[in-house]
């Protein structure tokens, strides 16, 4: 029987980060996040914001900038978890 999960949850995203920071480009809209994970690994988000300055949140774009790199260790963690099921029943046939 399988210990692993079905599924990569949220609450395992944020598990794994240890760090963030935050940095937005001078005179631009531009916003970045770096994200650092229990392993050591960075991983960068980045927003562009709004088509017009004049409309942007640097708020807003520090979430979309968090969001964008979440969504990359999302995937990451996905294609382990994948691996890790595969793996789990490669064994389980030999």
């Amino acid at each position: 029987m399988s210990v692993l999960p079905d599924k990569v949850t949220f609450e395992h995203i944020n598990s794994l980060i240890v760090h963030e920071e935050y940095y937005i480009f001078p005179n631009t809209t531009v916003t970045t996040c770096l994200i650092r994970l229990k392993n050591g690994t960075h991983v960068l988000g980045v927003n562009y914001g709004a088509i017009r300055p004049e409309h942007h949140s640097f708020e807003e774009g520090k979430k979309m900038a968090r969001a964008a790199a979440v969504n990359q260790i999302w995937e990451k963690e996905g294609y382990l978890l994948r691996e890790s099921i595969y793996l789990e029943k490669l064994e389980s046939t030999t």
